[in-house]
């Protein structure tokens, strides 16, 4: 059984984490940058286990994006643009924690689905 409760109070644990290493001016630095980005892969990860239609509800078109994003840092950080990291740690990634949040609203903590 897939437990989407769960699933998504993961991913958005892992956004909060993100938007906090987007906060932080020492994003720059190499090691802060690599654990933002694996928040990243987190989150992108934990959609991933969900049912289509609510990967959709959650994401719409932007599921391309973020694949993109997931696919830039674990097969070649090097080639993740730094501006594009921080831009998506303050901007998409409080966009997709609400949508997180407003999809999790539906689904009590104990109730797995499947």
């Amino acid at each position: 059984m897939i437990d989407i409760a769960r699933i998504l109070r993961t991913a958005i644990h892992h956004c909060d984490v993100a938007i906090a290493y987007g906060e932080d001016q020492e994003t720059r630095s190499d090691a802060l940058a690599d654990a933002a980005g694996l928040r990243i892969v987190a989150v992108y990860e934990n959609i991933a286990k969900l049912p289509e239609s609510i990967q959709g509800e959650i994401l719409g078109e932007d599921i391309h994006a973020l694949r993109g994003m997931r696919n830039r840092i674990v097969h070649g950080y090097e080639t993740v643009d730094s501006f594009l990291l921080r831009n998506t740690l303050t901007s998409d990634v409080p966009r997709l924690r609400q949508a997180l949040i407003t999809v999790a609203k539906r689904y009590p903590q104990d109730r797995p689905e499947g």
